[in-house]
């Protein structure tokens, strides 16, 4: 899924420069309200509570507070805008969709659904490493793998779920380095599928070592768990089913491997943490579903999808709970 170097879409990195800039000044200044979690820590100024040493770099950054301004909630939705519109320009280049208004009317739905706008003032960490992995998967379609992995570090220290990621990464670039060494297909299915198996082993070894189940890891609002266990399942049947596809594809090795893991944590029960990390992954979940439908029938894809998402966002109270 590496994008072949072609000059850059202006037009679309200002598009994404201004709704960064525009919303990240309305959120900022609380248009929209601020989310629980922001009274209940984000507020702060430059807040450490040293809980975690994986959590150090988000709190940082969603808290940061010059001279008396807090200016964290402003540079965590700007981030946030930015890796949405780049990940999906970097989708839209695979696609050959090179329509201004279009782009625009998708960036400006993506920023008002469910894993964005309620990562802007609410769960501003979880939002800052679903941004790097935004990033992460971007240079990687671009053949950038240095890059990559500098965000993927990002990512593993700006949230507690950072190093889930990071496990992930270390299983794909395993795969990649294997992929040299088999020539027949079938034979690296085989490999991709076992190391799928034995990485669920591990993530379940470690979860049942070093993160208790407690009584309060339930579906807080809405229950998404079906939902999510769906897309998992599909997403690996599709792939075991044209594992041509994910022959030297980091990208769809990365999601497939994903979609294998989070299934360990819902049938743990480990069910917030489950429904948040899917949320992390949903509109990577979305695009990549996009490049295997053809053009015409894509651009409408994505529209309605992403559309239903914003529907659903509303529909469920998320904006209501800005305060």
């Amino acid at each position: 899924m590496t994008i072949n170097s072609k000059p850059s879409h202006i037009y679309h990195t200002q598009i994404i420069l201004i709704f960064s800039f525009i919303f990240c000044i309305i959120i900022g200044s609380g248009v929209y309200g601020f989310g629980n979690d922001w009274y209940a820590a984000y507020f702060k100024s430059n807040l450490d509570w040293n809980y975690w040493y994986r959590d150090q770099l988000g709190w940082r950054i969603s808290t940061l507070t010059i001279y008396g301004f807090h200016i964290g909630v402003y540079v965590t939705t700007f981030i946030l805008v930015c890796s949405s519109g780049i990940l999906i320009e970097n989708f839209f280049k695979l696609k050959k969709i090179n329509s201004v208004s279009y782009f625009s009317i998708i960036l400006f739905i993506v920023i008002h659904t469910w894993p964005i706008i309620m990562s802007t003032s609410n769960a501003m960490r979880q939002g800052l490493s679903m941004s790097f992995l935004f990033f992460f998967i971007s240079a990687y379609m671009n053949d950038k793998k240095f890059l990559g992995f500098f965000f993927i570090l990002l990512a593993t220290f700006t949230h507690t779920s950072g190093p889930f990621y990071f496990i992930l990464y270390i299983a794909m670039q395993s795969l990649l380095f294997l992929s040299k060494f088999f020539v027949k297909n079938y034979s690296l299915a085989l490999i991709y599928f076992v190391t799928s198996f034995l990485l669920s082993i591990l993530i379940y070894v470690l979860l049942s070592m070093f993160v208790p189940i407690e009584s309060a890891t339930r579906i807080i609002h809405g229950d998404f768990r079906l939902p999510f266990m769906i897309i998992n399942l599909s997403f690996i049947l599709f792939f075991t089913y044209n594992y041509e596809l994910l022959l030297n594809n980091p990208v769809n090795i990365f999601v497939y491997l994903f979609s294998s893991i989070a299934l360990v944590l819902l049938f743990m029960g480990y069910n917030w943490q489950y429904e948040r990390i899917c949320m992390m992954m949903l509109i990577p979940y979305i695009l990549t579903i996009g490049i295997y439908i053809k053009k015409i029938y894509a651009i409408a894809y994505y529209f309605i999808v992403f559309g239903m998402l914003l529907s659903l966002t509303f529909l469920t109270g998320m904006y209501e709970s800005f305060k």
